[in-house]
């Protein structure tokens, strides 16, 4: 399955995951994008070029991040 423009992803525990183009295969329980991706929670902000997480081996590329932004005040 393929999903395109403004694709958001929310979790029940707030993690959003946003990109142009979302791909789905079931049968390998894939998910993943060629396209920029945004991965963002509780203030943490990761921006890569892609992303490809494979469920079922709990292995994912960590979209190849570039830049990582954190805000607020952290807690110890």
């Amino acid at each position: 399955m393929e999903i395109r423009r403004n694709v958001v992803l929310t979790s029940s525990d707030g993690f959003r995951l946003e990109t142009s183009v979302l791909q789905w295969q079931g049968a390998e329980r894939r998910l993943w994008t060629d396209a920029p991706v945004r991965l963002s929670r509780d203030g943490a902000v990761v921006s890569g070029t892609a992303l490809d997480v494979r469920i079922a081996e709990r292995h994912d590329d960590g979209g190849r991040a570039r830049r990582a932004t954190f805000t607020g005040t952290p807690t110890r």
